[in-house]
């Protein structure tokens, strides 16, 4: 019982249906024409009881729900949105162009594709509280090219497609039958219903492809076991808001992503350390064995310098192996992604700038999630003003001068700090460095006999220059290293440049005069900081300790 609790609270993830169908089926052999009523009630119960089927056929876990995506057609298109409308399920609408120039369009043969009836119907079906996405997919001047462009990218953003056709259709440019082509040499998993008319009646032929290849989407594996927000319960009707998805996602990687930065510095440090150690160790077991009575002294030194060599490579091969700097950059990037999101409040927007971001793919069903989750959320919100969400969007997400919020206070809290450790890194190799030369030219200088001291002076002094002339490169090349482990030059390079880049676009975002140019600058903002992190995230995966 315990497990079913855990896989029912676990936090949600979307799997979206893509839809195609036919909008008029071939009445008898040289007609098309609509469907009768009694013809759609009986189609659109068929189609409910396919949908509601899904994710037993699917396998799915009880933390998955779905999300239609489709074109708002007559015949088949609308009555697949009906039927996510009678099961609650979200639903997002693909258009081939613009929807005033979708639902006047006109077709090859002359006849508009909506009479003035199903125009009305269709926009009032928009309003629908569970459609919470317009989204025009296409600019081509063709009409068969548009249709082609929206249905690739129904297919390109749907882990299983289903489509309704007519028996011995055949496939025409930007029909369902070219998508169910499509979508089978692609491997997708696909729900082919073929319809057939027994006089009135309908017949219906589902017919599922081999799903032995199909993988429910998960989420990154690091929050597979997170829970929903306490007193959510997973269902259609009940999801949680975009917010408080975030809110536990970020929460949990924030905190990781301090852990494993820890763990990646103490490594860092303590594989530099131990090597430092060893060498001195080694420059004074040189310095002394040719000396009497020194065997259990060097022989304490050796053991210690074994062992320190031994701490050494297997904390190395630790790093190479289990790579906590890899877990630090994902944790960071996962908790800037669900930071960004949040961010955004109430504003009704695609989040496309997600998917522009050059991320691993097993990042694609949380951005999926994601995406569905806010327009869900701000749904309500589509038809306010966006003048108020200006103000609170650069106070909150720019401006606040706490560095753990504001996003100028915290790159240039991070370029300081950067620059500091970077310059105390380049002191301390020039110091050490430094330091080598002067031993080594005292070093050849009493060799050469330039320099005349004492014979007890020089016997007491060259075995301390031999160690420093090995320790204190040792000392000066470790602080590079820590430097560049650390990447502390490119940081102090890549925060400079985002700071610039906020101040311009803070001004640029207040001068907005409409919703498309803030939504832009928003899209533009979010975009150039997540990208910021994704190549520190492309750097840090590969980075060991230099």
């Amino acid at each position: 019982m315990g497990a079913e609790v855990e896989t029912f609270d676990r936090l949600p993830c979307v799997v979206q249906v893509g839809f195609a169908g036919a909008r008029k089926f071939l009445a008898n052999a040289n007609e098309w024409s609509g469907l009768t009523p009694q013809q759609e009630s009986q189609l659109l119960k068929e189609l409910v009881e396919i949908v509601r089927s899904l994710p037993a056929k699917l396998k799915l876990g009880n933390h998955h729900f779905l999300c239609g995506i489709s074109q708002i057609a007559i015949g088949s298109d609308m009555l697949f949105t009906c039927a996510c409308q009678a099961l609650g399920i979200t639903q997002r609408i693909f258009l081939p162009q613009h929807l005033d120039a979708y639902l006047s369009a006109v077709g090859s043969g002359g006849e508009p594709d909506f009479d003035g009836d199903q125009r009305t119907a269709a926009m009032q079906i928009l309003k629908s509280a569970h459609i919470i996405q317009e989204r025009m997919v296409s600019d081509s001047p063709s009409r068969h090219e548009r249709f082609e462009e929206c249905n690739r990218e129904i297919l390109r953003v749907s882990d299983v497609v289903i489509c309704v056709l007519q028996t011995d259709v055949s496939a025409r440019p930007g029909g369902t039958k070219q998508l169910l082509d499509l979508a089978k040499r692609q491997g997708k998993a696909v729900l082919e219903v073929r319809i057939q008319f027994e006089g009135n009646d309908v017949r219906i032929e589902p017919d599922w492809l081999p799903l032995n290849s199909f993988v429910p989407p998960s989420l990154p594996s690091n929050l597979g076991k997170l829970h929903m927000p306490a007193g959510s319960e997973l269902s259609a009707a009940s999801l949680p808001t975009v917010g408080q998805f975030c809110t536990v996602v970020k929460d949990h990687v924030s905190e990781r992503a301090k852990q494993f930065n820890k763990l990646f510095s103490s490594a860092a440090l303590v594989i530099i350390a131990t090597h430092g150690l060893a060498t001195l160790l080694a420059t004074f077991v040189l310095s002394k064995d040719h000396e009497p009575g020194h065997s259990i002294w060097t022989t304490t030194m050796l053991v210690f310098e074994f062992v320190l060599l031994v701490l050494g490579f297997l904390i190395h091969h630790w790093v190479h192996r289990f790579k906590p700097s890899k877990s630090w950059a994902v944790a960071r990037l996962l908790a800037e992604i669900n930071r960004s999101v949040r961010s955004l409040g109430n504003l009704h927007v695609y989040l496309g700038y997600l998917f522009r971001l050059d991320l691993p793919t097993e990042f694609v069903p949380l951005l999926r999630t994601l995406n569905v989750l806010h327009l869900r959320t701000t749904r309500p919100f589509r038809d306010g003003a966006w003048t108020p969400l200006l103000a609170p969007y650069v106070q909150n997400r720019l401006d606040d001068p706490n560095p753990q919020k504001g996003q100028i206070a915290y790159h240039r809290d991070r370029r300081r700090k950067a620059h500091l450790y970077l310059r105390a890194c380049h002191w301390l190799f020039m110091f050490f460095c430094s330091l080598a030369i002067l031993a080594t030219g005292i070093e050849v200088i009493i060799l050469c006999g330039y320099l005349r001291i004492s014979a007890a002076w020089q016997l007491s002094a060259e075995p301390w220059l031999g160690v420093f002339t090995v320790l204190f490169p040792v000392l000066a090349v470790g602080f590079l290293t820590w430097a560049a482990a650390k990447d502390y030059e490119a940081r102090v390079h890549t925060y400079g440049k985002m700071v610039d880049f906020l101040k311009r676009q803070r001004t640029l975002l207040l001068e907005s005069s409409s919703f498309h140019e803030f939504r832009d600058r928003v899209a533009e903002t979010e975009l150039k900081l997540l990208s910021e992190t994704a190549q520190w995230y492309a750097r840090r995966t590969f980075t060991g300790v230099a």
